[in-house]
């Protein structure tokens, strides 16, 4: 059975979220709090957060071994967006990004 985690509306893009995701995919839940461990970049947190959470609906917080990332993807949440002032009285209009990430677990 596939347990699944969801995080939406994650400020974070979503190019950014999944260069992290390619990492994890097909690993055990161990190899990957390991290798998002020593990463350095910003959406490793949200992402270990969203592997805690389907790993808690597993119920299997304990055994972390047995379990292995079956998918883990990203989808483009709804942009923000803002307004930059320019010469001469205009304005530019400039987007920030949000993201869904999903995670499904699986028992090898």
């Amino acid at each position: 059975m596939i347990y699944w985690a969801r995080a939406k509306y994650v400020r974070l893009s979503p190019y950014k979220v999944n260069r992290v995701l390619k990492l994890i995919r097909g690993k055990t839940v161990e190899e990957a709090f390991n290798v998002l461990s020593v990463l350095r970049v910003k959406p490793r947190i949200q992402v270990s957060k969203v592997l805690k959470s389907a790993l808690s609906n597993a119920g299997m917080l304990n055994h972390p071994e047995k379990m292995v990332i079956r998918y883990a993807y990203v989808g483009k949440g709804p942009y923000l967006k803002r307004i930059r002032p320019r010469a001469f009285g205009r304005a530019d209009i400039y987007t920030r990004k949000m993201c869904h990430i999903n995670i499904g677990i699986e028992e090898v």
